[in-house]
């Protein structure tokens, strides 16, 4: 052998045998399954903080078509917004259309603007 082919073959020697590539498989599948892991909780997360808020605007909308229709006192959207404000969210929009209410609500989740939207009103006659 050349003293070129000693120096390649030393160089090369670590790289020719599989020792310790299960080691590195299983890191690198550890760590896909961690990104998976958080992508979800995000994803779970954000789901979650969106029905919350469509049950706040819900809430917040019957609360407006209740004083609309009479039952109690007040003005729709002034109520639909106290009941808004009660869950932690801030009331976008509020219209009031014979008795309907209709309201828009936002919050931001994650950095995004979330909104949703939701109506109440009497029922068919």
């Amino acid at each position: 052998m050349t003293a070129r082919g000693v120096r390649l073959s030393r160089v090369m020697r670590p790289f020719r045998d599989d020792t310790g590539s299960g080691s590195v498989l299983a890191i690198a599948v550890i760590a896909a399954l961690l990104m998976m892991a958080a992508l979800l909780m995000t994803l779970v997360t954000a789901l979650s903080a969106r029905h919350q808020l469509q049950g706040a605007a819900e809430a917040a909308a019957l609360a407006g078509a209740d004083v609309a229709a009479g039952f109690l006192g007040g003005y729709p959207c002034l109520a639909a917004a106290r009941v808004a404000a009660g869950n932690g969210v801030e009331l976008a929009d509020c219209d009031v259309a014979d008795a309907i209410v209709s309201v828009q609500a936002h919050r931001v989740v994650l950095g995004v603007d979330v909104t949703v939207a939701a109506r109440a009103g009497p029922g068919p006659q």
